[in-house]
């Protein structure tokens, strides 16, 4: 087994590292399970993922790309903005750092005067946390077009009413009483 730091806890459990920077010069992060025989570790599979892999993968998880993959340490695993790869989710949104031990969360937060809702869901397979996040303009856009159009619907219809009881009034009650009062009258 290597000499690299994490090669030791792979005899005990199931690993995945931190990520860093491989021979090749790849952010990658080292994947590793026990090989065991006879319940006895007779050696480790391990390999290589790269980062932006991963990225790639969670891109076509939501049409807009707007996942972050963050690890318990706020490390950033995957995102829409490359610059972003690596950095602490919690410095870059202090507001997700009071839901990172939540095993799912939602909350709203403002970045950039834009204000956003986020929900997120800890897997439990590796403490990694998916968060997923939209700007509240583009969830309400739906309900605002449909309240504007049911307002002018409804305004519509109320013209249309108001135009068939006045039809309705002169035909059944204005002409057969002759008129205007004054004519009735003559």
């Amino acid at each position: 087994i290597s000499t690299r730091d994490w090669s030791s806890d792979v005899c005990s459990f199931d690993l995945v590292t931190s990520p860093y920077i491989s021979a090749e010069g790849h952010a990658v992060m080292a994947v590793a399970v026990p090989v065991r025989r006879g319940g006895f570790v007779v050696g480790a599979l391990v390999t290589n993922i790269k980062v932006n892999s991963l990225t790639q993968f969670v891109s076509g998880l939501s049409p807009d790309n707007q996942v972050w993959v963050a690890r318990e340490d706020g490390y950033i695993l995957a995102s829409k903005y490359p610059d972003l790869l690596g950095k602490n989710l919690y410095q870059e949104r202090p507001s997700y750092a009071a839901y990172q031990d939540s095993a799912k969360s939602s909350h709203s937060y403002i970045y950039e005067g834009q204000e956003y809702f986020v929900a997120s869901n800890k897997l439990t397979s590796n403490g990694w946390t998916v968060w997923g996040w939209q700007p509240w303009q583009d969830i309400t856009r739906a309900s605002e077009a449909n309240f504007l159009s049911s307002l002018m619907l409804s305004l519509a219809l109320i013209l249309v009413a108001l135009f068939v009881l006045y039809l309705c009034l002169k035909k059944f009650v204005y002409e057969p009483l002759g008129g205007e009062p004054g004519e009735i009258m003559e």
